[in-house]
């Protein structure tokens, strides 16, 4: 049995919601219009309960709606289709050493998956970056975010291990900018500031 389509299950549940919610408002309108405090009748409050009932009954459709809707953003990514017995064509981001080698190899990957559009990137990797800002980071040859790393990578439909080797890559070329700071281990100490100062 096919998968439900839920684009479609949540824009035809969103407009019977719609359609629900005209038909309150309007019975209501009505019942407010003919409605007589003073008179008190059976009649105007059968009217009010019809527009109440049209009412609850909007809410349900919209609430169903709701659901169709977290569903469809909720359903599994398609991961990319590995390659076949004795090839591994798949880019290697751990071979990257500077910024402009791992966007390389993120141009790379999307290839190999297919290229698939920048839109249904962002919405595979549920907006974890959006279309225009993955778009602009394979342009270019500067280090993304490691959200924006992921989010090209899960959009492709990156396996656990894909991203665990981007991310290992990112951190690394990361780290790596700032491994001209000395650490703490070759910091002077200050004795030896002491005694490079007596001896000047």
């Amino acid at each position: 049995m096919p998968a439900p389509n839920w684009d479609r299950v949540a824009l035809t549940r969103l407009t019977a919601a719609q359609h629900a919610l005209t038909r309150a408002e309007g019975a209501l309108a009505e019942a407010q219009a003919r409605a007589d405090p003073a008179a008190g009748d059976n009649h105007d409050r059968w009217l009010m309960s019809v527009a109440d009932e049209a009412v609850s009954t909007s809410q349900m459709a919209l609430e169903s709606a709701h659901r169709a809707v977290t569903t469809r953003k909720a359903r599994p990514l398609q991961q990319a289709i590995p390659d076949t017995d004795g090839y591994d064509l798949c880019p290697d981001p751990l071979i990257a050493q500077t910024p402009a080698e791992l966007v390389d190899a993120l141009r790379r990957y999307r290839l190999w998956a297919g290229e698939p559009s920048f839109r249904r990137m962002a919405a595979s990797s549920r907006q974890r970056a959006a279309a225009s800002t993955l778009c602009a980071a394979l342009s270019g040859e500067t280090l993304p975010t490691l959200d924006v790393v992921l989010g090209v990578v899960i959009g492709c439909g990156g396996s656990e291990d894909d991203q665990c080797r981007f991310a290992t890559a990112w951190r690394r070329i990361r780290l790596g900018e700032r491994g001209s700071r000395p650490n703490s281990a070759e910091r002077p100490t200050l004795q030896v500031l002491r005694t490079a100062a007596e001896a000047i």
